[in-house]
């Protein structure tokens, strides 16, 4: 789910954690790019959670090279 978007410089590295490299599969390739195109022309980044391996994640998608780079966050404590 996506929560919102940010300027990439409101993320202190601190923050950043594990990336990982997205790129779509056959049947989600035009939604695909037209987000990987949206965030590239606002120069935002996305803010979302997702679950992997019965844990939930924060994270940062942006755009890199032809796909996307999702990053997962640390939480402030």
């Amino acid at each position: 789910d996506i929560v919102s978007f940010v300027d990439r410089s409101l993320i202190p590295d601190i923050y950043l954690d594990s990336h990982f490299y997205i790129a779509p599969d056959k049947k989600g390739i035009k939604p695909f790019f037209l987000f990987l195109e949206a965030l590239a022309q606002t120069g935002l980044v996305a803010i979302g959670r997702f679950v992997m391996r019965d844990k939930d994640y924060m994270c940062a998608i942006e755009p890199y090279e032809n796909g996307l780079l999702l990053t997962t966050l640390n939480y402030e404590y």
